[in-house]
């Protein structure tokens, strides 16, 4: 299930740092969805164990390479798209239907 040697775990201190985050991802406070668990996540640099991460968190920050200026360029693009006064440039269909903002 999880490879707790890899990262200097024991079983014990596993379940503790589980019942610390309630069970939940650290970053999402997600739980894990049915027949997944919880992911420990560690800083590739020094290999410090910082929590227990859901999936997708995991992938997520995988993803951005674990790079603080590069998820914060993340997080003020969400926040600058976040409305967009009064028009739509795309939309998903999948995701959801097309909405014209109100202007602020």
């Amino acid at each position: 299930m999880h490879k707790l040697g890899l990262y200097g775990l024991s079983p014990r201190v596993f379940a503790e740092l589980e019942t610390a985050q309630q069970g939940k991802c650290a970053i999402c406070s997600g739980l894990p969805t049915s027949g997944q668990h919880l992911h420990i996540d560690h800083d590739h640099i020094n290999g410090i164990v910082r929590g227990l991460l859901c999936r997708r968190c995991n992938s997520g920050l995988s993803m951005f390479r674990d790079n603080l200026d590069t998820l914060q360029n993340a997080v003020d693009y969400l926040t600058r798209n976040q409305r967009i006064a009064g028009r739509v440039i795309a939309h998903c269909p999948s995701d959801h239907p097309a909405q014209t903002l109100p202007t602020a």
